[in-house]
């Protein structure tokens, strides 16, 4: 079964408002995912780096809402593991990708993700670099499509 580790920004794709053609389909497919992961389809995981993003929501409403959509969603927490950091620091330098994006990609690789699913297009942007490091950096839509290919 392919593990999938969803950074904050698709976790929150939930509580965005679907005015725009890209934001609609993005939800839908981030749907999709939490639907196949409910099915046993696939599993999903996340990070403390989620849950330090999500607790600085500053509406509770919505960070109490992704806090039980995680829940819900049966994903797994990553446990935290020496090497994290020194592996996000490798990231940032030989990808380019910073910060906490730099963290989460970290957490994915070190618990054996097989995707990062992701709608920030900065880190779409290197792509190839992270696919290099034994993980592939998708965004939902793009994923949700070739999960219905299979």
């Amino acid at each position: 079964m392919e593990l999938l580790y969803l950074d904050t920004c698709v976790w929150g794709r939930t509580l965005d408002e679907l005015t725009q053609p890209r934001i609609r389909r993005e939800f839908e497919a981030v749907l999709e995912v939490l639907d196949a992961a409910s099915r046993g389809r696939v599993s999903l995981l996340y990070s403390k780096a989620v849950e330090w993003e999500v607790s600085g929501i500053p509406l509770a409403e919505s960070r109490d809402a992704l806090k039980k959509l995680m829940v819900s969603s049966r994903a797994k927490r990553a446990p935290r593991q020496a090497g994290v950091r020194a592996l996000a620091l490798r990231i940032e330098r030989q990808c380019g990708v910073g910060g906490l994006d730099a963290v989460h990609i970290a957490f994915a690789i070190h618990n054996r993700a097989t995707r990062f699913l992701t709608v920030d297009d900065a880190i779409l942007k290197r792509g190839a670099c992270i696919d290099s490091l034994g993980i592939r950096a998708q965004n939902p839509v793009t994923y949700i499509g070739e999960l219905h290919d299979i």
